[in-house]
């Protein structure tokens, strides 16, 4: 998704921007609540419902993302799942890869999956991913949360 994203996103100029960042935001936030039937904004983000009621009344949160991080976010994506960034990790560098499995950012556990194999074939010696049964983006926000820190 990334690799079409970033050139796109890269080549608008600055007078369609506003346009561009709030259609973004739309249609991000309507993709990542299809599969969520709470009807919130913050449904997609955790299962906890008075956590998004906080995050509907909290006036720092919930702003749309600018281009330039949407930009950002496309390139840490192509970033970190390429050969050249997980070929400069040292052998003995510890990662913790965590998802949830009701994320839909994540790829609902699939790009945990993706991942795992990329670094697998790089010979990392301290690499612990994490699956989350049932839980969605913000996993310390989930009403499990201590499955986090177990």
């Amino acid at each position: 998704m990334a690799k079409l994203f970033a050139p796109a996103i890269k080549s608008f100029q600055p007078l369609e921007s506003t346009r561009l960042t709030r259609e973004l935001n739309q249609k991000a936030n309507n993709v990542f609540n299809q599969d969520f039937q709470s009807g919130e904004k913050f449904g997609w983000v955790t299962n906890n419902p008075m956590v998004r009621k906080q995050l509907e009344l909290e006036p720092l949160v919930g702003y749309d993302y600018t281009l330039a991080s949407w930009q950002l976010i496309a390139q840490l994506a192509l970033t970190t799942t390429s050969d050249d960034w997980l070929a400069g990790l040292p052998a003995d560098y510890r990662l913790l890869i965590m998802s949830g499995s009701l994320d839909p950012a994540g790829g609902y556990g699939l790009r945990l999956s993706k991942l795992t194999t990329a670094i697998s074939t790089r010979n990392l010696l301290n690499v612990e991913t994490k699956l989350c049964y049932r839980m969605q983006h913000e996993l310390l926000f989930d009403r499990q949360n201590e499955a986090v820190f177990q």
